[in-house]
């Protein structure tokens, strides 16, 4: 399919192809050998009165009158062209008076008064007069522009040159101006004129101009209906050539979609192929060290003191329930909830009709758990994925548990959920955000259970690695205004975003729907 015509470019074009054509400038109307030529008397008119002369006396009369002498055949040829191609008598007068031999005998147009700028412009752009253009470029002037603009319809061909018509608009104005003036003896001249040639003859011809007429327009509508018909052919052609590239688009979209979703497959299986030995299920949790019921009841406290109340915590989990109400897989198996602590986000799962179940390795924290009724149970987050069969939850949670894990761990972690996970379940996990400062080098490390503090980034990495798709950050519990340094200047908003940004952030990921 052809590209759209650029209209602006065509005209821009076209410009520099007019500028480049010869600038025919007006003969100098002296005579042609170097014989002064015998005075003529001038005729005793003004210049306005020169205007409403016959056209084959008005050149003689404006020699006579402004340069006092009869036209010379160059002259006289190159002057009735400018009058044939549309210019104003006006003009004519003008360039004769400002011509070497008019200014040298001191001509005066003292009539035309302030329309002199009419004739100076109209002389100075007639280079750009649309007829000439169309001319110059249909002769075969004007390189590639002119075999584009060959190329065009008609119509389209009259629509380029429309802006060079403003080199039109003063030989009108002169035109009119000049019908004005003369029409008293113009009135004159045409009673004379109908009741001279009120024959037969003059009927024939209004015939003949009619019958003309009539075949001219018969002509442009026979065009006119070819061009319809072509334009409407082309718009078939565009509606044709338009539905192939939407079919085409969309089967590209669809083989992309396919490929990624092998490709995530595939790299699933190949870590687990490769890592296989990490993959070994534990027996059981180790004994707790001496002193562990002594720690243990420490961090609950910690929890209790440090971390929120279990009705605030509620509060800001429960928007993730939005996320498991859009995954079918969530919907019709169970959730395992990893690290879950005091059971507050059981409790929702439960209220919210989730087959829900919890581990954690804190025998205190679950004693709360089991006391609102919750299914928890004291086992290591690796022990219990491992023993459950491939593809057999709808959704693994894990609220601030990922810190607390090294790194050989936390990878096993996400293997054994992307085995346990079904197709299109989900993995939430949310950790303190290190892109806030505060939490980064301060806030985090209130927890001494903390090992290190891990980045957005590299947490959407290890899922993407395990064949995770559809992965979303949310950067969530930014600080309060009343924390944020005043003002509103760039530097201000940047240091309350480092300092008093999002203190949290969520990772939320699908296993694959095909894996």
């Amino acid at each position: 399919m052809t590209a759209p015509l650029d209209l602006d470019a065509l005209l821009e074009r076209l410009r520099r192809e007019a500028a480049a054509l010869p600038a025919d400038d007006l003969p100098d109307p002296l005579p042609l050998d170097t014989t002064p030529p015998e005075p003529v008397p001038a005729l005793p008119l003004s210049p306005v009165a020169l205007l409403a002369l016959p056209p084959a006396d008005f050149l003689p009369a404006a020699y006579r009158q402004l340069l006092g002498r009869d036209p010379d055949s160059s002259g006289q040829a190159t002057y009735q062209n400018l009058l044939a191609q549309g210019h104003a008598r006006s003009e004519i007068l003008y360039a004769l008076a400002h011509s070497p031999e008019g200014r040298a005998r001191g001509a005066r147009l003292p009539g035309l008064s302030w329309r002199a700028l009419l004739c100076r412009w109209s002389l100075a752009t007639r280079r750009y007069r649309p007829s000439r253009l169309r001319a110059a470029l249909l002769a075969g002037r004007g390189g590639a522009i002119g075999a584009i603009y060959r190329r065009l319809p008609s119509s389209l061909q009259h629509a380029a040159l429309a802006p060079f018509y403003l080199a039109a608009l003063p030989s009108r104005w002169l035109r009119r101006w000049e019908t004005r003036c003369s029409e008293p003896l113009a009135s004159l001249l045409s009673l004379l004129e109908a009741q001279k040639h009120r024959t037969d003859g003059l009927e024939a011809l209004l015939h003949g101009h009619l019958d003309r007429t009539r075949a001219r327009l018969d002509h442009l509508e026979a065009q006119s209906i070819r061009h319809t018909e072509q334009l409407q052919h082309l718009d078939a052609q565009s509606i044709r050539h338009t539905e192939q590239l939407q079919h085409l688009e969309a089967q590209s979209i669809h083989h992309t979609e396919q490929l990624e979703r092998h490709t995530a497959a595939l790299r699933h299986r190949l870590a687990r192929l490769e890592h296989a030995p990490l993959l070994e299920r534990p027996t059981a949790p180790p004994p707790p060290e001496p002193g562990q019921d002594q720690l243990n009841a420490f961090y609950l406290a910690f929890e209790d003191a440090c971390r929120g109340s279990e009705a605030e915590i509620r509060a800001t989990q429960r928007l993730y329930l939005e996320h498991l109400a859009h995954s079918p897989a969530a919907q019709g198996l169970p959730v395992l909830d990893l690290g879950c602590g005091r059971g507050e986000w059981l409790a929702l799962l439960t209220e919210a009709g989730y087959a829900a179940r919890g581990i954690d390795l804190n025998p205190l924290m679950l004693e709360r758990a089991r006391a609102q009724g919750l299914d928890v149970a004291c086992q290591d987050a690796l022990a219990a994925l491992a023993a459950q069969p491939d593809a057999s939850l709808g959704a693994v949670t894990a609220f601030h548990l990922v810190e607390h894990l090294p790194f050989p761990t936390l990878y096993r972690l996400f293997a054994e959920i992307a085995r346990t996970l079904a197709p299109g379940g989900l993995l939430i996990a949310e950790t303190p955000n290190p892109e806030n400062l505060l939490v980064g080098s301060h806030t985090f490390y209130h927890d001494p259970t903390h090992r290190n503090p891990v980045t957005p980034t590299f947490l959407r990495f290890l899922a993407h690695y395990h064949g995770f798709t559809r992965i979303d950050i949310l950067r969530l519990h930014p600080y309060p205004e009343s924390a944020k340094v005043p003002g509103n200047d760039p530097l201000t908003e940047r240091v309350n975003g480092h300092l008093c940004g999002p203190q949290d952030y969520a990772l939320i990921a699908q296993r694959p729907l095909d894996a």
